[in-house]
């Protein structure tokens, strides 16, 4: 995770904030840390400035506008310079840069604290590294790449107090060109629902009469899209419903009608012609909804609108140059002072191809959980390399009001986003591999697609990059291979069917090799081409995989009961049911035909029967699913290898009718608790079941397993688990998904509402 080191420089002068003009005369405070206050003169008169900063619009794209254009960069020079001095004059600020650390896993946040009409219109983010500042002195201060800098503005009034960052993000695309012309809008479009892609539920086949609608109904989960909107429309729609992100694609233009005129947003007039030029502080107004605090997971009141505002506009962080009372600063530091924690705005004009990027980057990274600042530094340091002919990245203005627990708060939602990922991926392929049994070759892009977006979820699951070490990840990772598993034997069974021929050719398909390398898949071909069926070459290979994932996932388990019981867990954060854990090592260790662990099986009854008590009912719910399988598991064991010798009052049953009955017991109180027919804890029960039924006693895993060619000593030969498979699919019949048969297991259309603690495993 990225360490993110805060410095505060806060700009005063007397009087109000407003009916000040631009003047060396004028003296300012700069306070810095606990060091001592620093005069401070700007280096403009008003209308020089102004002048000089209209410099900074885009020429056209002319061979006329040459002159414009060098005109355009020299300016940008003596800004640069002249704002660098500015600054530079406040030794507390220096000295607190010097200390900055020059890596790439630490980010220095430079807040800048200006409440003064008139300072809002000088172009900080145009400053050069300062002397003792690791960046290479002259360089760009905010993307020069030695000691990574975020600067963001703050009113001095905006406060994050309570602010609780939203858990399950919705988006508000708003986009508005009344006066036609070329406009981004379908680029920005494509960028967000990109953005959201990973997290959009499986849907019904293409040729399924309600496809359209599930689509439309998906989408809209997670994105809204107003097209053109009049004032009224946005204000229904936010008044109906609540948004996290609000996104605006539009021109900006000055209010005429108010004094000043200020710059605001165009918008199509709600009279049916016209413009309405839409100021900051009545646009806020609009967001803010009727329904009034949104009630966060914990209890606690969260933030009234959306958290996040992002302006893909020219001129929304820009003033009108002339400062009135009650008018506004601009539209931006309107939005921030209505109460918005997180704008990005524009101070300068900014181009078509660089505002698709705040899209596309800055808002992707917030959707996965990552910090808005380090999001913020990597939009500019993007606009930076990718766009040298335009100044966006100097444009870029981020006002923020950010509450101090922040990191906490984006470590649990970097891992529940991650884990929302994994889930619909995985959930794609399942889909896939129920609408075609057989392994088609036309399902292979989709597999291979769910693979990468998994890969890519989970490589966002290592504790540096969540800053989160709980034992709750590692459940979700053993969780994941496991999955991994039995969709490659659920491909392996397919492939099994199809001839040598057949096998050959799929093998030589582009698509097939992208699959097989995104599922990382290893085949080794032998100097004679194998004959058909199960010593084929690619299916070994990806029997041999679904094994590895297999074996991973009992390492990732049995991590995990360390970490629980032993000291070495008191770095961990202790967030998932001890018996959940033990429950699938042992089931693993049946599957792998290996002794039962009789240590293992006792702690994870008494862990499960502790949650049978637990105040929550969904502890109890999962408690009720481990102790099932628990007794299942004893099935694939002769009777004498734990009724032996037993005591009368042992915990263990006596013979394999008393471990079923208990079982089945179990099943059915767990049923009984579970208000939703389609609750987790269920499809997570059957889809285990079936496991036991359609995987582990498949004839081509035992005799992978048999014949000890693994990491696991050799299986057992000759017992037999036929009762434990008949049992297993007696108990899966009394779940949810039973009517589906065969590969309905797989839980397709998941429930997205919010999951309470324990919801975690899903395995």
């Amino acid at each position: 995770m990225i360490k993110v080191r805060t410095i505060h420089l806060e700009i005063l002068r007397h009087g109000p904030p407003h009916n000040q003009l631009l003047s060396p005369l004028t003296d300012y405070l700069g306070l810095c840390g606990n060091h001592q206050a620093t005069l401070m003169r700007v280096p403009y008169e008003h209308a020089e400035f102004m002048g000089r900063i209209r410099e900074l619009q885009y020429p056209d794209v002319a061979a006329s506008n040459t002159a414009a254009e060098q005109r355009r960069i020299e300016e940008i020079g003596r800004f640069a310079d002249q704002i660098t001095a500015f600054l530079g004059g406040v030794p507390g600020l220096i000295a607190a840069l010097a200390h900055c650390p020059a890596d790439q896993g630490s980010l220095t946040h430079l807040r800048l604290v200006v409440s003064h009409d008139e300072l809002a219109l000088l172009p900080f983010e145009l400053a050069r590294v300062t002397p003792g500042f690791p960046g290479g002195h002259g360089n760009p201060l905010l993307v020069q790449s030695i000691a990574p800098l975020c600067l963001t503005r703050q009113a001095r009034n905006a406060t994050s107090t309570g602010l609780v960052w939203p858990r399950q993000p919705r988006l508000l695309f708003i986009h508005a060109n009344p006066h036609g012309g070329p406009f981004p809008d379908q680029a920005h479009l494509n960028a967000l629902v990109a953005a959201i892609k990973p997290w959009i539920a499986v849907l019904p086949p293409e040729n399924h009469p309600h496809h359209g609608a599930a689509l439309k109904q998906a989408v809209e989960q997670h994105l809204v899209v107003l097209s053109n909107p009049t004032m009224p429309e946005i204000r229904e729609v936010c008044a109906r419903q609540s948004f996290t992100h609000v996104h605006v694609l539009a021109h900006g233009a000055p209010i005429e009608t108010l004094p000043g005129r200020p710059y605001g947003l165009a918008f199509p007039s709600a009279a049916g012609r016209g413009v309405d030029v839409v100021s900051g502080q009545r646009f806020a107004a609009l967001l803010g909804g009727l329904d009034g605090l949104e009630t966060a997971a914990d209890g606690s009141q969260g933030q009234r609108g959306p958290v996040v505002v992002t302006l893909a506009s020219c001129d929304s962080a820009h003033q009108s140059g002339e400062v009135w009372q009650r008018t506004g600063v601009s539209f931006a530091h309107d939005l921030h002072q209505a109460g918005i924690p997180l704008v990005v705005a524009s101070q300068f004009p900014l181009s078509m191809a660089g505002s698709v990027l705040i899209p596309r980057l800055f808002l992707r990274d917030l959707l996965w959980g990552g910090d808005p600042r380090m999001a913020a530094h990597r939009l500019r340091t993007e606009l930076f390399a990718l766009h040298p002919e335009a100044h966006d990245w100097a444009s870029l203005v981020v006002y923020d009001a950010l509450p101090e627990n922040l990191e906490q708060q984006l470590a649990a939602l970097r891992l529940e986003r991650a884990k929302r990922a994994i889930d619909t991926a995985l959930d794609h392929i399942d889909r896939a591999l129920d609408d075609k049994s057989d392994s088609d070759s036309s399902d292979i892009p989709i597999l291979t697609r769910g693979f990468i977006q998994v890969e890519e979820a989970e490589q966002r699951l290592h504790p540096d990059r969540l800053g989160l070490r709980s034992t709750r990840v590692n459940v979700l990772r053993a969780s994941t291979a496991k999955r991994k598993a039995g969709i490659l034997f659920e491909v392996f069974k397919g492939l099994t069917t199809k001839s040598a021929d057949q096998l050959a050719r799929l093998r030589t398909e582009p698509a097939t090799q992208g699959f097989l390398e995104a599922a990382r898949v290893v085949v080794n071909l032998p100097r004679k081409e194998a004959g058909p069926g199960q010593d084929h070459p690619v299916l070994e290979a990806i029997l041999k995989r679904s094994m590895d994932e297999l074996q991973l996932s009992y390492v990732r388990y049995q991590k995990n009961v360390r970490l629980n019981m032993g000291c070495a867990g008191y770095k961990y954060r202790r967030e998932n049911a001890l018996h959940w854990s033990l429950t699938q090592v042992l089931s693993l260790q049946a599957a792998w035909r290996q002794p039962l662990k009789q240590d293992y099986w006792l702690a994870t009854l008494l862990s499960g029967q502790l949650d049978l008590t637990a105040e929550q009912n969904n502890d109890r719910l999962w408690a009720h699913a481990s102790l099932t399988e628990l007794y299942l598991i004893l099935l694939a064991y002769e009777e004498q290898t734990w009724s032996a010798g037993q005591r009368v009052d042992s915990p263990w049953p006596r013979t394999h009718n008393e471990a079923r009955d208990q079982a089945m017991g179990h099943l059915r109180q767990m049923i009984g608790l579970e208000d939703n027919p389609l609750g987790l804890s269920l499809l997570s029960t059957r889809r285990q079941l079936l496991r036991y039924v359609d995987w582990w006693s498949h004839p081509d895993f035992v005799r992978r397993v048999t014949k000890g060619d693994h990491r696991w000593p050799a299986g057992r030969q000759a017992d037999s688990q036929s009762l434990l498979v008949e049992v297993a699919q007696e108990m899966a019949d009394l779940l949810p998904g039973a009517e589906q048969g065969g590969q309905g297991a797989f839980p397709i259309y998941r429930s997205l509402t919010k999951p309470t603690k324990g919801d975690e495993t899903g395995a």
